[in-house]
């Protein structure tokens, strides 16, 4: 008969916030490793379009902030 390995529980607090420093720790520390992986190469293939969609949808209001200011500058001079 052989003993088994005493169950250690994880904690949710401490799952939270390797996942919050780097996705799909938690899941990993939770010992659910291929979900946790998953989670890291989505995160890792997904951010570069993320951060570009940020970066457009930002220079597009900032395209319009520059017309208004342009134009209240041109108000003044007149």
């Amino acid at each position: 008969m052989t003993k088994e390995a005493p169950q250690v529980s994880k904690r949710p607090f401490v799952a939270s916030v390797l996942s919050a420093f780097l996705p799909g720790a938690g899941q990993i520390y939770a010992e659910r490793t291929p979900r946790g992986l998953c989670v890291m190469v989505s995160t890792i293939a997904l951010t570069p379009v993320y951060v570009g969609l940020g970066i457009w949808a930002w220079q597009v209001f900032d395209a319009a902030a520059c017309a208004r200011d342009r134009a209240a500058h041109e108000a003044m001079e007149t």
